[in-house]
C-alpha cells in the first residue's frame, strides 16, 4: 500500500549504508578540495537559513528556531545551518519516508519543482508545531539530493492557541499533523493546499508567510546547488555529500574512543502531566565502549495514553544533538554522521517511546530532561580524560507564554513568546557562566531584542525584562541567570493566554562536582491590577522585577500563584503575567567562591543578599560591599564542620531514603514506586537480553 502510516521509516535515524554509486564517486577525492567544497556548501545553507528568518512571520522563525539541510539522494543530512540542532538529523525520516512511498508513485512522483509539507511529528519527531518543507534538486533529469527548510511555527490548529496545548488527550487534539504533502509542482506553491492549511489554523497570515519563507529559501539553495554542480560534476558532488556523513561519523567515533570505557548512569524527573503536578521518570544508563556509546532507558515511566507528556523515539534520540553538536563535538560538521556511535534502547510503551495516538504536544519535557541527563553522564565519562571541557547544563525548561485571539489592529494571532531563548548557560571548571546568554535547547537562535518591536505587533506591553536574580546555579564558579518578565495585555479587551514548560515544581537543571542547581521557576497571574493608575501617576513603586511586583508594595490586584504548564485563561486588558526563564548550573562548592565575585554578583543584581550570606557563606557590609576576609573564613570552616555533622554513612541514609515516598496523587502516572517501569535488558553477553516483543532495539545503523 502506497503511503499510509509508517512504523519502518521513523526508525532510520543512523546514516544510510553508501550505495555502491556513492562509494564509486567517493573513491578519487582529494580531502582539500573536498573540505573546499564541503565549506561552499555549508555557506550555501547557512544564506538558506539566514532568508528563511528575515522572511517568516511566527515568533519561531523570526527568532531562529529554524533549519536549513542539504540531503543525500538517500535521505541522509549531509549540510545543515541550524538554529536548533536536533533539526539537523529529524528531516531526515520525511526525505526518506517521500523516497519511499512518492518517488515512484504514478499520481505523485518527485519532479523538478516539486516541494512536500510535512509536521507530522511520528516522522519530524517533536510536536505539530515544527513544520519542515523539503524539496528535490535535480541536474539533467537526475535526482542529486534533497534539501529541507524546517521551523516551529507555533499554531497548527490544536485545541488550545499556539501549538502547544497542554490539554490534549490525543493527537487529534493537537491540529494538523501531514505525513509529506506535495505543496509545490513546476516551481508553483499549490494555492489550493495552502487554502486548505490556512483555514486549519487560527493564524493563516503566519502560516502562510512561515510556509512561503521555507519555499524562497528552499528555491536560493537550490540555484547556488546547481550552480556548484555545473561546475565540479553530479558525480563528484554526490560523493562529498556521502563523504562529509563518512568523515563526521568517523571523526565521532575517534574522539568517543579517547575517553576511558565505563557504565555511568543518571535519573531524571519530570514534574508535570499535562497541566497536572504529577512525576515521571527517565531512567539511562550509558555504557561506553570503544568507539560507540549506548544509552538504555530501562526504568523509564510509562506513557501516559491520553496525556501531554510522551515522546517519539525519533525526538529523544535527535535532542541529543543540542549538547553533541554545541560542545562536544562543536568542531565536526553538523550532519547525520555524528550519529554513527551512538546507540539507544528504548522501551516501548514508556513515555519516551510512546505509542503513535497518544499526545506529543509536551514532547520537549521529556526530551530536555533527557538531553540534561545525558549531558551529566558524558560529563562524568569524559572528565578523566578532557576535564578541560566540564560544563554545567543551562536551562532546558522552555517556560514562555502562549497567546491567541486578536491584536491591536484586529488581526488573528496565535503563537508562543520567543523568551525562551533568554536562558543562562552553564559554569565551567575556570569561569562563570554567560547570563542570557541565549536558548541552551537552540543556542543559534537570538533573544528579541527590542521589546518595542514586540509590543508594535502584539497587544502587550512589558513591565520589564531583565536578569532573572537568583536564577542561577550557585557553585564556585556560577551558571549566568536566565530572563525574567512582566508581560501586561495592552490595548485590547482580552486574550487567551497559557504557559508552556515546566520545572516550576521539581528541577532539571544541575550543578557539577559540588555545584547547585537552578531553582524551580514561578509562574503568577495578576488580574484586576491598577497597572493604568500606576503608569498615569508616573508611581515610583511600579515594578522592575519579579521580586518588585510579588512584594505587592505599589502593584495591587490578584495575585495567583500558578506553573509552567498552565491551560489557557480568557483574561483581559490590564491583566498581568510574570514568570522567566532559568539559568545555568553552578559548578564546584559555592564556599570556595571568590568573595570578590560574589560582591560583583551583588553590585549587578545577579544574587541576591540572602544567597551571599545562605548559600556562600560570606561576611560583608551590605551598604559599601566590603568583605571581612577573616569573618568569612570563619563561618566557611563553621559550614564544614556541620556538614561533617550532618554526614551519614551511605547505608543508614539509604536504609532512611528508601522509607520516603511522594503522595501517591503525584505518583498517579509513575509507575511501579521506585522503579518507574521496570525491565530487565541490556546489551553484550554479559547481559540478560531483553525479549524483543517488550522494547525496540534502535541500537543498529540504519534501524
Amino acid at each position: 500500500m502506497p503511503g499510509g502510516i509508517d512504523f519502518e521509516i521513523r526508525m532510520k535515524f543512523h546514516p544510510e549504508e553508501p550505495t555502491p554509486e556513492e562509494i564509486e564517486y567517493m573513491r578519487n577525492l582529494d580531502p582539500t578540495l573536498t573540505g573546499i567544497l564541503a565549506h561552499k556548501l555549508a555557506t550555501i545553507a547557512s544564506e538558506g537559513n539566514e532568508t528563511l528568518i528575515k522572511l517568516g512571520a511566527s515568533s519561531g522563525c523570526r527568532w531562529g528556531d529554524t533549519a536549513l539541510a542539504i540531503y543525500t539522494n538517500s535521505g541522509d543530512n549531509a549540510v545543515s545551518a541550524t538554529g536548533l540542532y536536533f533539526h539537523a538529523v529529524l528531516g531526515s525520516t520525511g526525505v526518506k519516508y517521500i523516497l519511499k512511498h512518492w518517488v515512484n508513485d504514478p499520481s505523485v512522483g518527485v519532479k523538478p519543482g516539486d516541494a512536500f509539507f510535512c509536521n507530522d511529528p511520528f516522522y519530524l519527531g517533536v510536536h505539530a508545531a515544527d513544520m519542515g518543507i523539503f524539496a528535490p534538486v535535480f541536474f539533467k533529469d537526475k535526482l542529486i539530493c534533497f534539501i529541507g527548510a524546517l521551523v516551529h511555527s507555533g499554531e497548527c490548529g490544536a485545541c488550545e492557541p499556539g501549538g502547544l496545548p497542554s490539554t490534549s488527550r490525543s493527537i487529534y487534539d493537537e491540529g494538523l499533523q501531514i505525513a509529506p504533502l506535495k505543496i509545490a509542482e513546476n516551481y508553483i506553491l499549490k494555492e489550493d493546499v495552502l487554502n486548505a492549511l490556512n483555514h486549519m489554523t487560527r493564524d493563516p497570515r503566519t502560516m502562510t508567510l512561515d510556509i512561503k519563507a521555507r519555499m524562497a529559501a528552499l528555491r536560493i539553495v537550490e540555484r547556488r546547488l546547481v550552480s556548484v554542480i555545473e561546475k565540479v560534476g553530479a558525480e563528484y558532488f554526490m560523493g562529498v555529500l556521502r563523504y562529509i556523513i563518512k568523515m563526521t561519523g568517523e571523526g565521532a567515533r575517534k574522539r568517543v574512543n579517547q575517553w576511558n570505557d565505563g557504565i555511568f548512569r543518571h535519573v531524571g524527573f519530570v514534574d508535570c502531566v499535562g497541566p497536572l503536578s504529577r512525576l515521571m521518570k527517565i531512567a539511562i544508563t550509558m555504557e561506553k565502549k570503544g568507539d560507540s556509546l549506548y544509552f538504555d532507558f530501562d526504568g523509564t515511566s510509562p506513557e501516559v495514553i491520553d496525556r501531554v507528556i510522551n515522546c517519539h523515539p525519533l525526538g529523544i534520540i535527535a535532542v541529543n544533538m543540542i549538547y553533541l553538536m554545541g560542545h562536544l563535538f562543536h568542531d565536526l560538521p553538523h550532519n547525520a554522521g555524528i550519529l554513527e556511535p551512538i546507540h539507544f534502547k528504548l522501551p516501548k510503551g514508556s513515555m519516551v517511546n510512546a505509542s503513535r495516538e497518544s499526545p506529543k504536544a509536551g514532547a520537549p519535557y521529556g526530551m530536555n530532561t533527557t538531553v540534561t541527563m545525558v549531558q551529566q553522564l558524558l560529563q562524568k565519562a569524559t572528565f578523566s580524560t578532557s576535564p578541560e571541557i566540564a560544563e554545567a547544563a543551562g536551562a532546558l525548561i522552555f517556560c514562555t507564554f502562549l497567546y491567541g485571539g486578536f491584536n491591536q489592529y484586529g488581526a488573528p494571532i496565535a503563537d508562543s513568546s520567543a523568551d525562551t531563548n533568554g536562558a543562562g548557560f552553564g559554569a565551567r571548571g575556570d569561569k562563570d557562566g554567560v547570563h542570557v546568554a541565549g536558548s541552551y535547547f537552540a543556542p543559534m537562535t537570538s533573544e528579541p531584542g527590542e521589546v518595542e518591536s514586540l509590543e508594535a505587533q502584539l497587544p502587550f506591553l512589558y513591565l520589564y525584562r531583565g536578569f532573572y536574580q537568583d536564577s542561577c546555579g550557585h557553585g564556585k564558579f556560577r551558571g549566568g541567570v536566565g530572563i525574567e518578565w512582566g508581560v501586561s495585555i495592552y490595548d485590547v479587551p482580552w486574550l487567551q493566554l497559557g504557559s508552556f514548560g515546566f520545572a516550576s515544581k521539581a528541577i532539571i537543571t544541575q550543578g557539577l562536582y559540588g555545584g547547585y542547581g537552578i531553582p524551580a521557576m514561578p509562574f503568577v497571574w495578576i488580574s484586576d491590577t491598577n497597572l493604568k493608575e500606576m503608569m498615569g501617576s508616573s508611581d515610583p513603586r511600579f515594578p522592575f522585577s519579579n521580586r518588585m511586583a510579588l512584594e505587592r508594595k505599589g502593584l495591587k490586584g490578584l495575585f495567583e500563584p500558578d506553573k509552567f504548564p498552565s491551560p489557557f485563561r480568557l483574561k483581559k486588558e490590564g491583566d498581568i503575567m510574570i514568570g522567566g526563564f532559568g539559568g545555568g548550573g553552578g559548578y564546584g562548592d559555592p564556599i570556595e567562591r571568590d568573595p570578590k565575585l560574589i560582591m560583583k554578583d551583588l553590585e549587578e543584581g545577579v544574587i541576591s543578599h540572602r544567597v551571599a550570606k545562605e548559600i556562600y557563606k560570606v561576611f560583608y557590609d551590605e551598604k559599601n560591599l566590603m568583605v571581612d576576609e577573616e569573618k568569612t573564613r570563619l563561618l566557611r570552616e563553621q559550614e564544614r564542620m556541620k556538614r561533617k555533622q550532618r554526614g551519614k554513612r551511605f547505608q543508614a541514609f539509604e536504609k532512611e531514603w528508601l522509607q520516603k515516598k511522594p503522595d501517591d496523587e503525584i505518583l498517579e502516572f509513575y509507575g511501579p514506586w521506585p522503579e518507574g517501569r521496570y525491565t530487565s535488558f541490556s546489551y553484550y553477553g554479559h547481559w540478560i537480553e531483553k525479549p524483543e516483543e517488550d522494547s525496540q532495539d534502535l541500537t543498529q545503523s540504519g534501524n
